[in-house]
């Protein structure tokens, strides 16, 4: 009876001490105190966690890293180079979670006077190729500037941009896009996105007339205006698939609790609207943490045709410097990749003369009779003629693309005695009746100091030719009769070279009158202005009277280049 006494005492205090383990914190602190100060046990294993287990996880930004250890008064030292971490020697001392962008091993350890655990490590597996399959709204161009927008509805020119970021093209179909008000659907039938591709949804076909998109990139035209049209003070853009779910949002401005499409994940406060001409757009593509910290407001480069920007005249054949000036207004001017074009007809229609230049400011072109990387025949004489230049940072995305033209016409007249023999053979089989020419024989030609030197930059180039030699300054006066041209040495022997021409009256013709332009003197330009008509007459360049029998332009080197238009 004694010894059942004892046994059920002991039994009774054995439970009493157990509840005494259970609820005591402080008796379980020290518990643990006393497993770090035993040198032979030291900390068990898993007496540091690191949290998330390792694995396989999407680069977007998400994946934060947290550690703890059991004994709250221990210190943490971690590690994601490979090696293991030694208290107050080797790793980083831990005091936050941390986020994993790629993939990386963490190895870490706890410390606690002077003792420390064993090593626990997790290895992360972090690559694009993890993400989710979603897509993400990438930029949004909501507010066009006078430059990008056509009519008087400034809806007309806003796109969104829609990026893929996964490694498997996404289907479209029945997708929707929507703002405050109401939603459009995307395409009613399968449409596919590319692994890494773009979108570009678009209230009209006219959009792409104003910006520089790849043929690679999927377009959409709404015929309508996305939504009921963006608003500039106040709005929002949401990404739905084809069962109505939120993919993905963003918003600006004020939110407003009456939008059709409120939700939940509205940011307030959201994104400050941005001024007319601006881009919203995630940095970099497709980063998305669902935080205003995922996005940047863009400008477009700026982009200004220097020459030639009007009223000049480059011969067909020879070889002149296209030159601009272009910033990048969200980065090093070096990131942006210039494209130029030609026209004939003052811009209506183009013809690429090289892509992909280095922005060095200069690009020397020889001038041929038909362009080269045209897809049809492509002819470059013309009294319309203008250039364009198209600047764009590849390095942030194709769509920060910014462009300029030529102010005014110029002419690029032929002279034969510069064409190649397949431009020659070509000639023969053209319409002529137009097309002014510059006889065969000597003529004063581009000077070494208008042909700016560049180093190869890789770029797609046109049809180059040598530099040309400097000829000698002589005044060339050109005779057209019969469809029969003859060069004549034109009299400089005045001191001012402003002596008019005597022309003579010939049977079948009526006197030539002299339309002449001065020559303004200027050593660091590459081409003479035509600063000041005759006070007899008032015609421009590019608009060569029928009626005048005689035009004398500005040639390289101070030499007058005159042609005689009776026929």
């Amino acid at each position: 009876m004694r010894i059942k006494t004892l046994i059920t005492k002991a039994t009774a205090f054995l439970c009493i001490f157990g509840v005494v383990m259970i609820n005591n914190v402080s008796f379980v602190k020290a518990y643990e105190e006393a497993s770090v100060m035993n040198v032979t046990a030291n900390i068990i294993d898993n007496s540091v966690i690191i949290s998330p287990n390792g694995g396989k996880f999407c680069n977007n930004g998400k994946l934060k890293v947290e550690i703890s250890a059991k004994l709250k008064e221990a210190s943490i030292y971690f590690t994601t180079n490979g090696t293991d971490p030694v208290c107050g020697t080797n790793g980083v001392l831990y005091s936050e979670p941390f986020t994993l962008l790629s993939g990386k091993t963490v190895k870490a350890i706890s410390c606690y006077k002077e003792k420390q655990s064993f090593v626990v490590s997790q290895v992360f597996d972090v690559s694009a190729d993890y993400c989710e399959t979603s897509l993400k709204i990438n930029k949004v161009y909501y507010n066009p500037d006078e430059a990008h927008q056509f009519g008087t509805c400034n809806n007309e020119g806003e796109w969104i941009e829609i990026y893929n970021p996964t490694k498997e093209a996404v289907n479209l179909k029945n997708w929707k896009i929507c703002n405050s008000g109401a939603c459009d659907v995307l395409s009613n039938k399968d449409l596919l996105v590319p692994a890494r591709g773009y979108v570009i949804v678009s209230y009209l076909q006219n959009t792409w007339a104003y910006w520089n998109v790849p043929e690679s990139v999927v377009k959409i035209v709404l015929e309508n205006a996305i939504g009921t049209g963006l608003n500039n003070v106040a709005d929002m853009i949401a990404l739905k698939n084809s069962s109505g779910q939120i993919i993905d949002q963003m918003n600006w401005g004020s939110p407003n609790a009456s939008w059709a499409n409120y939700n939940s994940k509205i940011w307030n406060p959201a994104l400050a609207a941005t001024e007319s001409g601006k881009i919203f757009g995630r940095d970099p593509n497709g980063y998305d943490t669902d935080w205003l910290s995922d996005w940047k407001v863009f400008a477009l480069p700026t982009v200004e045709v220097d020459y030639p920007n009007g009223d000049e005249v480059w011969i067909v054949g020879e070889t002149y410097p296209v030159k601009w000036t272009a910033f990048n207004n969200n980065g090093a001017d070096a990131d942006l990749s210039v494209d130029l074009y030609y026209s004939i007809d003052s811009g209506k229609t183009w013809a690429g003369i090289v892509k992909n230049t280095e922005n060095d400011g200069v690009y020397n072109w020889r001038v041929p009779l038909v362009m080269p990387n045209s897809d049809s025949n492509y002819f470059t004489p013309s009294k319309q003629a203008r250039i364009k230049v198209v600047a764009t940072d590849y390095t942030r995305n194709f769509m920060l693309s910014n462009e300029d033209i030529s102010d005014k016409d110029f002419c690029p007249p032929i002279d034969k005695s510069l064409l190649t023999a397949e431009e020659l053979a070509l000639l023969e089989t053209m319409d002529t009746t137009n097309m002014i020419f510059v006889d065969s024989g000597e003529r004063p030609a581009t000077t070494q100091s208008d042909i700016v030197q560049q180093s190869p930059s890789g770029a797609e180039t046109g049809d180059g030719t040598e530099l040309p030699t400097e000829e000698s300054k002589q005044d060339l006066v050109l005779n057209k009769e019969d469809d029969d041209y003859e060069k004549e040495e034109a009299d400089d022997s005045d001191e001012d070279n402003k002596e008019d021409l005597d022309t003579e009256e010939t049977e079948g013709t009526e006197k030539t009158e002299d339309v002449t332009f001065e020559l303004d003197k200027n050593e660091d330009e590459t081409s003479s202005e035509m600063n000041e008509l005759d006070e007899n007459d008032g015609t421009e360049l590019a608009e060569i009277s029928s009626d005048k029998d005689l035009l004398i332009v500005p040639g390289a080197d101070d030499a007058m280049v005159e042609f005689n238009l009776n026929s």
